[in-house]
């Protein structure tokens, strides 16, 4: 159909949607052997959802394929409309969202990525629009705006400065830890308190139950992402790869692009 469009003079080019890296090499092959112009690829991408970095990316490169990203924002997650009092989560009805999206933990790894925000002088959105452009591949993103403030914000996001290292680090690893201490083998909850330091600590002492342990753990690694020193605690999660094999898969996960756990499961 698309090689058909081309062949009518109805379009120049043609692009695809949310194909999977699979997918996409079989498209372009048959594309190219049609000699259908195959330009572009539009899938979903944002900080919340990476999918596109299990191999997407690389065929799109490898393909000579840009790729136009759409909901950067996850669909407003990654703006400053979920950092006030609870307001607009209460108020939120949109059933499009993933579920449990606006709960604390989600809500936790939003105010941490604010917080990197801030620190380089923009605000969430532009941040976030910013990391999904700062890949080559990715030519552009699609923004939605109901007003003129709104687009001219988002479009000063290209004024950003460039990511430091530390900074990718800090972005990655805000949802790492949401997610580590919310699933982690409760046999290792004290292993991890030691690497914090917290075995001593009156609150870790008292902790009279798994969850209230979890907690004290992902406030400690808040606190460790705000100071910026996300180093220490990689090295952290490397030793526990040795220790639980689905610890290790997380945190292969997390570092190598692949698949990252569902939303839902924050």
């Amino acid at each position: 159909a698309l090689d058909t469009l081309v062949r009518q003079g109805k379009a120049l080019y043609v692009g695809i949607s949310s194909y999977s890296a699979e997918r996409t090499t079989t498209a372009a092959a048959v594309a190219r052997s049609l000699g259908t112009p195959l330009v572009i690829h539009q899938p979903s991408y944002s900080i919340l959802n990476r999918w596109v970095e299990d191999g997407l990316t690389g065929v799109l490169k490898q393909e000579g394929l840009g790729a136009i990203a759409f909901t950067p924002l996850a669909q407003g997650l990654l703006t400053d409309k979920y950092l006030g009092d609870g307001t607009a989560q209460r108020a939120q009805q949109r059933s499009s969202l993933p579920q449990n999206a606006l709960s604390e933990h989600g809500l936790s790894i939003l105010r941490s990525l604010d917080v990197i925000a801030k620190e380089r002088g923009q605000s969430l959105a532009q941040m976030a629009i910013q990391w999904v452009l700062r890949d080559p591949v990715v030519t552009s993103a699609l923004i939605g705006a109901s007003r003129t403030a709104q687009l001219d914000e988002n479009i000063a996001a290209l004024d950003g400065p460039a990511f430091t290292t530390e900074e990718i680090e800090r972005i990655d690893y805000s949802r790492l830890f949401v997610y580590l201490f919310e699933t982690v083998d409760e046999s290792l909850l004290d292993i991890l308190a030691a690497q914090f330091d917290m075995l001593g600590f009156n609150g870790w002492i008292l902790a009279d139950s798994v969850q209230a342990k979890r907690e004290l753990l992902k406030g400690a690694s808040e606190l460790h992402l705000l100071k910026g020193t996300p180093g220490g605690i990689r090295e952290v999660v490397k030793r526990l790869g040795y220790l639980d094999v689905e610890i290790e898969e997380g945190w292969e996960n997390f570092t190598d692009g692949s698949t990252e756990p569902d939303i839902n499961s924050w």
